[in-house]
């Protein structure tokens, strides 16, 4: 941990005896709660310190304490810095990388804040008594990757608007070369985003803020989290030239205790609709909905209070959301109109669990995506009649196969169960169209029928910003590179903190523009937010494989196969090819252990054998290996047509047929 007092020196120069003052009252008080939370001191330098913990959270209390001291009579102005790892100490000095981060991390820090890494936030985040507001991920001086950075935000202490940070950080003109072609893709979007996206007028921006519980019922708590998901749903669909921010980032935004103001500020947004449930009467709800318009100022457009029956949560969100595009003068098209027509009452037991299932299918991990199946055949259980629940099973099927969590022989009927299921009850969703899409292109490599499924999703529901982040991987698939761009950037501008489309942004920018620098911040931007994020990792991976950065890459194979190569008594002959050989000697002694040992049990995936051979430039067993995983209908095939894949193998006639077994453009 380190500490800082702001504006010590300004204040030496002033009245010496002031200073004086203010640091005999920092050091007391330092000292004093250091102690308490069983801290050591390392060093006093000047107006700082510099202490270790035993634990994170015992570093993180005491910060959380000494700011609220800091705050009281005395009124001193200090930052407060923590992060974790190992500190080198000798006679003359105090170094080591986590000596030097949490210093950077501290200088980021504004008066009567605590900030923290990632690395602290991972160790810290079940700590019941310690709340977090994610900040954003930083490349500070002369640490290698960009770190994310969360400051504490329990109740008295300072959350700072992102854009009014400073610190240890890289020069403006260090960060324009690093991301110099993600400048030039940006102007590329910008510029189509006016022509194309938005071509007749100014876009207009609102922001759904969480909305709240008033009834003293903590079991409402889902029902009012359910009206502000779906009530967002269906804003969505309203037009293009509506831009609807998604909850996660509205979530992350608020948590981090940003003003109505600075919200306005960072997402350039035009209004906010606040909704809150204040009372229940049996099966009926008090709900009440308030629009706010913001330029430069607050201006309240209307509030109102409703009372519904639960079941009928549904159609009260499509009133209210026609009532909106009046306000805002937004025309309705003929399928909005369809899709926000009357429907069935909705059970709303099935309305929490779909939610609930929606939540644990973003995770895109083996456990959760088997958990979000669980709760969506429970929807169904509770409510058979709506749709919903349907295409969410779909999208489990579809992200298990993509995962290699299950085979396509096992997932593909279960599509064809599900899917027409979904649209037979509710022909006008944009969900299910996405299902469709996603199913029609990785499972059954019918790509028109994807392509015309993902544009009538996104005709639906132009503010979708998964279905976006998807179509721009049909996209790069098919090297319509530019266009991949254009569709990434866009669900990245819709829901900017949500470690799933970040993910899925930083493989399509590595793979369709080779910017590996670009997509390794997206990759790291995700797992600074939730560190353990499935597709986060998988794509940091891809990164960073790209960027030569086997040290890491190892790592994370290591994480993920651990238990594998001890089974078969590997580890210590994989490590140590690796230490005393290098990263090619490795994958050539994986390729090797993969065929004569894991294949008798069943475990080589020929199309990681695939990628591997080609890693060691063996084209000729790579495609033999690409061979097997199209006779196994592997649904990641489809990527070896992207440009990274096709630049190194096109010469190769077998290449070029496999595209054309899998419907994809041979030249």
């Amino acid at each position: 941990m380190f500490t800082d007092i702001e504006g010590y020196t300004a204040l030496m120069q002033r009245s010496e005896a002031e200073a004086l003052r203010l640091r005999r009252a920092h050091r007391k008080i330092f000292n004093s709660i250091t102690e308490e939370f069983n801290g050591e001191i390392l060093q006093y330098y000047g107006d700082g310190t510099l202490s270790i913990f035993e634990s994170a959270v015992d570093a993180v209390k005491c910060g959380i304490a000494m700011q609220l001291a800091f705050q009281k009579d005395t009124r001193i102005p200090v930052r407060i810095g923590v992060h974790s790892g190992d500190v080198i100490q000798s006679e003359e000095d105090i170094i080591g990388d986590a000596v030097n981060i949490a210093s950077r991390v501290e200088s980021l820090a504004v008066p009567g804040s605590v900030f923290i890494s990632e690395k602290v936030f991972d160790e810290i985040k079940n700590s019941p008594d310690i709340e977090t507001a994610y900040l954003d991920a930083f490349k500070f001086k002369n640490v290698k990757h960009p770190l994310g950075v969360y400051a504490i935000s329990n109740e008295g202490l300072v959350i700072p608007a992102r854009k009014s940070l400073t610190g240890k950080l890289e020069s403006k003109k260090s960060t324009k070369q690093i991301l110099a072609g993600a400048a030039i893709i940006v102007l590329l979007v910008l510029a189509w985003f006016v022509q194309d996206f938005f071509p007749s007028h100014k876009e207009q921006t609102i922001v759904l803020l969480p909305p709240k519980n008033y009834t003293g019922e903590a079991n409402l708590d889902y029902l009012v989290e359910g009206v502000h998901d779906l009530l967002y749903g269906d804003l969505c669909k309203v037009s293009k030239d509506l831009r609807v921010i998604s909850p996660f980032t509205a979530r992350a935004l608020t948590k981090a205790g940003k003003s109505m103001s600075e919200i306005a500020t960072e997402l350039d947004a035009d209004y906010f609709l606040e909704t809150s449930i204040s009372c229940v009467e049996g099966d009926n709800i008090c709900i009440n909905p308030r629009l706010v318009q913001f330029d430069s100022e607050e201006r309240q457009v209307w509030t109102q209070e409703y009372f519904e029956k639960k079941g009928e949560i549904l159609n009260f969100n499509h009133f209210l959301v026609n009532k909106i595009a009046d306000d805002l003068n937004v025309q309705l098209s003929p399928n909005v109109e369809l899709a926000l027509a009357r429907s069935n009452p909705v059970d709303t037991s099935a309305i929490d669990l779909y939610l609930r299932g929606e939540h644990y299918l973003d995770q895109i991990n083996p456990m959760t995506l088997t958990k979000a199946g669980e709760l969506f055949s429970q929807a169904i259980e509770k409510d058979p009649d709506w749709g919903l629940p349907y295409a969410g099973l779909s999208m489990v099927i579809s992200y298990q196969m993509q995962m290699g969590f299950i085979p396509p022989a096992i997932g593909i009927p279960k599509l064809h169960e599900y899917l027409p299921i979904a649209f037979e009850l509710d022909p006008n969703s944009s969900r299910a169209y996405l299902a469709k899409a996603i199913s029609a292109g990785w499972a059954e490599w019918n790509w028109k029928k994807a392509e015309t499924a993902f544009l009538e999703s996104l005709r639906r529901d132009p503010n979708d910003p998964l279905c976006r982040a998807f179509y721009a991987h049909y996209l790069i698939i098919h090297r319509r590179n530019d266009e991949a761009l254009k569709q990434a950037q866009i669900a990245e501008r819709l829901d900017p903190l949500r470690p799933f489309v970040l993910g899925l942004q930083s493989i399509v920018i590595g793979m369709g523009t080779g910017d590996y620098d670009a997509a390794l911040a997206k990759a790291e931007k995700a797992l600074s937010i939730d560190p353990n994020h499935y597709l986060g990792k998988i794509a940091r991976s891809y990164a960073l494989n790209a960027l030569g950065d086997f040290d890491s890459v190892f790592e994370y194979w290591k994480e993920f196969n651990l238990p594998r190569w001890q089974k078969y008594g590997v580890d210590e002959l994989f490590e140590r090819t690796f230490r005393e050989e290098g990263w090619i000697a490795f994958l050539k002694e994986s390729v090797r252990v993969n065929e004569e040992v894991m294949a008798k049990d069943g475990l080589l995936i020929p199309i990681d054998q695939g990628y591997k051979y080609v890693d060691i430039n063996n084209y000729n067993k790579a495609l033999e290996y690409f061979e097997q995983a199209l006779d196994r209908h592997n649904p990641n095939m489809p990527y070896i047509s992207a440009s990274y894949h096709y630049n190194k193998l096109k010469d190769y006639p077998e290449y070029l047929v496999l595209l054309k077994k899998m419907n994809l453009p041979a030249e």
